[in-house]
């Protein structure tokens, strides 16, 4: 893995793990804990989903991440992790 950041997302029903490129479930939980971004205790019991995902900006001001295609502008591959299965 390249210099890759993990990111948190939290919208208040779901919580979310995300980390640029194609990964497994393990390296991007274990990458999560080494960045600080989770504790060793959390636990993310949901499947890792790769693939690509287009960043929607949202009515409310934030972002939303929908699964894409490569054609489309703006498009990047990325795996997400869900807490919950």
């Amino acid at each position: 893995m390249k210099n890759e950041n993990v990111k948190y997302f939290n919208d208040g029903n779901d919580i979310n793990l995300m980390l640029k490129g194609i990964h497994t479930k393990d390296q991007v939980v274990s990458l999560a804990i080494k960045q600080g971004v989770i504790a060793p205790d959390d636990n993310f019991s949901g499947q890792a989903e790769s693939g690509w995902w287009k960043a929607v900006p949202h009515c409310e001001g934030g972002v939303e991440y929908h699964q894409s295609t490569e054609s489309v502008r703006g498009s990047f591959k990325a795996t997400f992790v869900g807490k919950w299965g």
